[in-house]
């Protein structure tokens, strides 16, 4: 029962990755500009759009996007973290 368990587990590893890629690529599929809309009715002035994307990595290829996701949320949990702990550290 152990070695079914962790066979069924090891097993889940690249149907999560494969999963979450498919979903990735489909939302990035999408037609348009993600920051079309991020102004109300002005365009976005040139400067702030690529400043959003040099910080969300959008002019990198898919699978590098992909791949720098979850570095840049623990990043993020990890300053979450931190601030959440205050100045003493505790």
């Amino acid at each position: 029962m152990g070695r079914y368990t962790i066979r069924r587990l090891l097993q889940m590893i690249p149907v999560l990755i494969g999963t979450t890629f498919i979903i990735y690529a489909m939302v990035w599929a999408l037609p348009g500009d993600p920051f079309a809309g991020k102004c109300g009715d002005r365009p976005c002035p040139p400067a702030y759009v690529a400043e959003m994307r040099a910080k969300f990595n959008l002019d990198d290829s898919l699978p590098v996007q992909y791949l720098q996701v979850p570095r840049q949320s623990a990043a993020a949990a990890t300053s979450a973290r931190a601030s959440r702990a205050g100045p003493s550290g505790t």
